[in-house]
């Protein structure tokens, strides 16, 4: 008080913590966070577009076609439409993105086979490993990419990519 009453200014006692009220932010002023757009529907079928997304996660050519694959691998690739897997019956060096997948998984320890580009059982059941380890696949790991395991990867592919 002694400087302000010498200098002739009124003393104004700053207000106690526990005095001062929070304002709460108006409705309109807080912002939503806009869900993240999806690049590929989450369909359960994994065709040109999940492709083509994959392919651009892994810096592969994006023609949308898994090229080169080994009919006898259909088995354990029943929700692949043909309008994106070539299926052959003779080996031609396999697929470009299914390498770089294969890598991708084998850096990551799940496959363990060998980087050839087919896309066979343990390359499957690497893929829902790693789905599964990052909660987006709750089925069987059984070397079959039926429906959760296209939908997981769709997922996936959203969630980096959108």
């Amino acid at each position: 008080h002694g400087i302000c009453d010498y200098y002739k200014i009124t003393f104004e006692e700053e207000p106690k913590k526990e005095d001062v009220k929070k304002e709460e932010p108006k409705k309109e002023d807080v912002k939503k966070e806009e869900p993240k757009k999806k690049v590929v529907d989450e369909d359960e079928l994994w065709g040109t577009e999940t492709t083509r997304y994959t392919q651009k996660l892994f810096g592969t050519p994006q023609d949308g076609v898994v090229s080169n694959q080994l009919n006898s691998c259909k088995e354990h690739l029943p929700n692949m439409l043909s309008t994106s897997w070539e299926f052959e019956n003779i080996a031609k060096g396999g697929s470009a993105v299914i390498k770089a997948l294969q890598d991708w998984l084998k850096d990551k320890g799940y496959y363990t086979g060998k980087v050839d580009g087919y896309a066979g059982e343990l390359t499957v059941i690497a893929l829902q490993k790693f789905l599964a380890s990052i909660g987006f696949y709750t089925g069987r790991v059984d070397g079959v990419a039926g429906p959760k395991t296209v939908a997981s990867w769709q997922r996936y592919l959203n969630l980096k990519l959108a």
